[in-house]
């Protein structure tokens, strides 16, 4: 039986698989990522997102029901690393100017900021599914006040910037690919819980915020 002890087990043999061996595989350099910061900046960042997902997990929680966004999401995380990668050892990403690689660094620096502040403003309210939880009001405060879904404004964030780090344009829109769809359809399946939770409260929220970027949407 999965704990949250046990769970660091699989978690970290997978870390390693992802951003050190995929890689390493990709290049036939096992320290290529010491070649320039923004690699070892990208490998860093790689390591610890797939730790911080696993940190976010509680097993103790009922989980939502499997459906394609479960697979799609970790699907699209996985697959940008060997391609951004290849991109950036042997194709255009290498002779990209300097200021792709700090367009990356800025959006995956804001994604953290945006990700960490929701997460502090939920709280209690926090759940693996987007169901109300015991004694929970409906969260509109911090990001929550302009934008329903900043967790998910976080993950939009992070997919773009991140393969940006190496200067990775074919890893970014791998990665946009897979998770947007996916993102979307996560979005109106928890707006149609949560109005089924909160009702009209919910509603007028709805009525006054946007769903992931101001004036934009």
């Amino acid at each position: 039986m999965v704990t949250n002890i046990t769970k660091w087990f699989i978690a970290i043999p997978f870390t390693i698989v992802v951003a050190l061996c995929l890689p390493a595989l990709v290049t036939g350099n096992p320290l290529w990522f010491f070649d320039h910061w923004a690699e070892t900046l990208y490998v860093s960042m790689c390591i610890g997102m797939w730790l911080a997902a696993t940190a976010f997990v509680d097993v103790n929680r009922p989980r939502s029901t499997a459906d394609l966004a479960n697979r799609l999401i970790p699907l699209g995380l996985i697959l940008s690393v060997p391609i951004s990668v290849w991109d950036r050892t042997f194709w255009v990403a290498s002779a990209m100017p300097i200021f792709v690689i700090i367009c990356g660094v800025l959006l995956s620096s804001a994604a953290i900021i945006v990700g960490l502040t929701a997460r502090f403003y939920l709280g209690r309210s926090y759940s693996p599914r987007s169901h109300r939880v015991d004694g929970s009001s409906l969260v509109q405060e911090g990001p929550y006040r302009w934008i329903r879904h900043p967790l998910y404004t976080a993950m939009t964030l992070w997919i773009v910037g991140w393969p940006l780090i190496i200067a990775s344009f074919i890893g970014s829109i791998l990665t946009i690919g897979f998770m947007i769809p996916a993102i979307l359809s996560r979005i109106r399946s928890e707006e149609g819980e949560l109005l089924q939770s909160y009702g009209e409260v919910y509603q007028q929220y709805r009525e006054r915020t946007w769903r992931l970027f101001p004036f934009v949407y």
